[in-house]
């Protein structure tokens, strides 16, 4: 292979490929007119359509995106109606099967439909309660701990009951046996 040329791939396929990744909508157009990879933010995009155009002048297809304030941004120019119709309903399918892919609308874009406000305000007053829950557990987990060190602090200074026999054996000298009777001469005598 010479330097420059590119080998050509006969398997690569020349129709038109639409996805929808992290947002984006990706289009690949190899079979434009002027082959063309476009890509579109689709959380950043308002309303707006997709559409085939005749240019009379050239004699083309465009592949055009209508904005809401009239602009219109051509993708790419096609020969035929037909292959500029194909990219089109692969973009629609694209669209169609982006279910989970594309990030939720912002709060504002969706203001003007009162069904699907209805259930961002309750997502919102959901998330006003979850986030007063955060604050109740940390200081619920600061009590806890604090009773926790304040009772061991407390039971440090307290022999356990295992030592107060130990100690009262050992003032004995270790010769009688707990709860065995002794006379106090025996007792006086163990201690010396």
């Amino acid at each position: 292979m010479k330097a420059g040329k590119l080998k050509q791939d006969n398997t690569q396929t020349t129709q038109s490929i639409a996805n929808v990744v992290d947002g984006k909508l990706i289009l690949s157009l190899p079979e434009a007119a002027t082959p063309v990879i476009w890509q579109m933010d689709l959380e950043q995009a308002q309303s707006c359509a997709l559409e085939v155009k005749e240019d009379k002048k050239s004699k083309q297809f465009i592949l055009a995106l209508k904005n809401t304030d009239g602009g219109i941004t051509e993708i790419a120019p096609f020969e035929t109606k037909e292959a500029a119709v194909s990219a089109l309903m692969a973009t629609s399918a694209a669209l169609q099967g982006a279910h989970g892919k594309i990030r939720p609308a912002t709060y504002s874009n969706v203001q003007a439909i009162p069904s699907a406000q209805a259930g961002i305000v309750g997502d919102a007053e959901k998330k006003k309660k979850t986030e007063k829950l955060g604050p109740v557990l940390a200081m619920l987990l600061i009590f806890v701990l604090l009773a926790t060190w304040t009772l061991s602090v407390m039971l440090k200074g307290r022999p356990a009951p295992g030592q107060l026999q130990t100690t009262a054996s050992s003032t004995l000298g270790g010769s009688s046996q707990p709860g065995q009777a002794m006379s106090a001469d025996e007792f006086l005598n163990s201690r010396q």
